[in-house]
């Protein structure tokens, strides 16, 4: 007997995290809060950076835990 397919980890913490980065940079250029944000002195590259890599982490996180319900469902 052949083993059952297993999920491809990395596949879903990469998408995660890409769409965790493209969220961030929605959030970052759709111009929400975008007084506020000048008025305390951050640059839009600088909060880019900043949700980029915090949703990014997010969504890998996310996506993980997505990968591990796939697995477990898939072995039954």
């Amino acid at each position: 007997m052949s083993a059952p397919p297993t999920v491809s980890f990395r596949t879903y913490l990469l998408v995660g995290a890409v769409v965790g980065f493209v969220v961030g940079a929605v959030l970052t250029y759709s111009g929400v809060g975008a007084g506020e944000i000048a008025a305390r002195g951050y640059s839009t590259t600088t909060v880019l950076g900043y949700l980029g890599v915090g949703l990014g982490a997010l969504g890998a996180l996310l996506a993980g835990i997505v990968a591990i319900i796939v697995d477990g469902r898939r072995r039954g």
